[in-house]
C-alpha cells in the first residue's frame, strides 16, 4: 500500500468546482511523489478519488487539500475535517455502467454523460 498523509479539508477554488480536482500542498505532493494529473484517494468516513493539481502558493505549507462539495460528500467529510490521502494507480475505464436511482430523461443524455465523465477519476 502506498504512503498516506493526513491533511485538513479546505473549500475548493471557484474555478475547480464540479471538475473533480484536488488541490494539494506542494510539500505534500513531494512527500507522496505526486505530479499534476495523478489520482489520489481521499479517505474520510467513506472514500473518493480526484485528480491532483498543485495548490496556489498562498496554501503552501498549510497542510490542506481543497476539494469541492461533491468530493466532500463522496468522502463523507466537511470543511476543516481531517482526511487521509494517498496516491493510487488509475486505469482507463473501457466501460462505465450508470444506474439512476430514479427515472431520468435527458435529451442527448449519453453524450452529456460522456462529456461529464471524460477525463474524470471515478471509483
Amino acid at each position: 500500500m502506498s504512503e498516506e498523509v493526513t491533511v485538513r479539508v479546505g473549500e475548493a477554488y471557484r474555478e475547480d468546482v464540479g471538475r473533480g480536482i484536488v488541490r494539494v500542498d506542494l510539500e505534500i505532493m513531494d512527500k507522496l511523489g505526486l505530479t499534476s494529473g495523478d489520482v489520489v484517494e481521499i479517505i474520510g468516513k467513506s472514500k473518493a478519488v480526484g485528480i491532483v493539481w498543485p495548490c496556489h502558493t498562498s496554501d503552501t505549507g498549510r497542510g490542506i487539500i481543497r476539494i469541492d462539495g461533491d468530493l466532500r460528500r463522496d468522502a463523507g467529510v466537511g470543511i476543516d475535517d481531517r482526511v487521509k490521502i494517498r496516491k493510487v494507480e488509475a486505469k482507463r475505464a473501457a466501460r462505465i455502467t450508470i444506474s439512476p436511482t430514479q427515472r431520468v430523461t435527458l435529451v442527448g443524455g449519453e453524450r452529456y454523460l460522456h462529456r461529464l465523465l471524460l477525463n474524470r477519476a471515478v471509483m
